[in-house]
């Protein structure tokens, strides 16, 4: 099983493709689009790159300490991106990533094409 597999399987059941923000978003502008599409993660590209990421919880947290972040861009209150693999990046390697952190970016042909998390390999068959 590759990544680009995985991610074919995701877009299956999620159509929208990799969701994103763009780093002069406002923090309440991802709030609100992470809501709207019910997700806990989301990568910040610039121009298609990848500049950082933001995860709700995180997110709230800082934003319970001042709320008046709700008007800045993201790229102040953004983590660093989450990795990069490539299409054909293994299962071993995949699990590896998502066992040190929550998601990993995939990229093929030079553009990020997906997103995994710890999530999506639940629906894996074992012995992968």
């Amino acid at each position: 099983i590759t990544a680009s597999i995985l991610v074919g399987t995701k877009v299956a059941s999620h159509p929208h493709g990799v969701v994103s923000a763009d780093p002069a978003a406002t923090v309440a502008s991802v709030l609100g689009m992470m809501q709207e599409t019910q997700l806990s993660l989301i990568p910040i590209l610039d121009d298609g790159e990848p500049v950082g990421s933001v995860r709700e919880t995180r997110m709230l947290a800082r934003l319970l300490e001042n709320r008046d972040l709700l008007e800045s861009p993201i790229s102040e209150i953004m983590d660093p991106s989450f990795p990069i693999v490539d299409d054909e990046a293994g299962f071993a390697e995949i699990v590896g990533l998502l066992q040190k952190g929550p998601a990993i970016l995939v990229r093929e042909y030079g553009r990020i094409t997906g997103i995994l998390t710890r999530h999506d390999l639940l629906d894996v068959p074992q012995g992968n």
